[in-house]
């Protein structure tokens, strides 16, 4: 894995479209709808690789880049902080964390262990309509960007856990997810084909209602995520 480059993050770009312990007041990004909408934004940034991890982001900078004053942009760092995103340094500034390999590997466990109780779990009920709706979206095989791919893969995995009818798992699995993107940014587009065929093996077998196989299909997406990252790695 390339070693990240610390630098403070000071370039001035366009606004987009769209852990420590704090308490509640200062990490509910729900008070306003800037709160919300700043989180978000700085998130997705640094979810998708824009804003890279080990960067050392200065709050002056971001308040410039986002257009932001200083309290939605504060309640949005804490909230990233809490969810380990971020860790707060001296001096107004922050730093992106990485996720190590170690990490990320132990990520991917966690998500098997609760994942391929999911899938076992969903195909007791009867397909959800929005699998339904994925599964001839995957079918189609449209070529896609990254972007599109890693919604079309989020999609996938937080409807098995809805289909499921597991939500507290959900939001653990999301955290985990997010978690994970950000070690697997640059790599995550590759076998898309692989991908697409192992998520239609677990969908058939929800629709099919037969858990051991929905159980089976899952267990084996996860060791080709596993093996394509390593494959990524070893080829560069």
């Amino acid at each position: 894995m390339r070693p990240c480059i610390r630098r403070i993050w000071q370039r001035r770009l366009p606004c987009s479209p769209i852990g420590s312990t704090t308490n509640r007041m200062e990490t509910d990004v729900s008070t306003t709808p800037l709160t919300h909408e700043s989180y978000e934004r700085i998130k997705k940034d640094i979810l998708t690789g824009i804003i890279p991890s080990g960067s050392v982001l200065s709050e002056r900078a971001l308040a410039e880049r986002y257009q932001l004053s200083r309290t939605p942009l504060r309640v949005a760092l804490s909230a990233l902080e809490s969810e380990g995103v971020i860790e707060r340094l001296a001096q107004g500034t922050a730093l992106v964390r990485h996720v190590s390999l170690e990490q990320f590997f132990d990520i991917v466990e966690m998500r098997r262990v609760l994942e391929v109780e999911t899938a076992s779990r969903a195909a007791r009920y009867p397909i959800t309509s929005e699998l339904a709706e994925l599964e001839e979206l995957l079918r189609a095989r449209d070529e896609r960007s990254f972007e599109v791919f890693w919604n079309e893969d989020t999609r996938f995995h937080t409807g098995v856990a809805r289909a499921a009818r597991m939500p507290m798992t959900l939001r653990i699995l999301s955290r985990l997810r997010e978690t994970a993107r950000r070690c697997t940014i640059v790599h995550s587009f590759e076998n898309f084909s692989d991908r697409l065929n192992e998520h239609l093996a677990v969908i058939t077998a929800i629709r099919d209602h037969d858990p051991e196989a929905a159980r089976s299909a899952m267990e084996s997406h996860f060791d080709g995520v596993r093996a394509r990252y390593l494959n990524s790695l070893t080829n560069g």
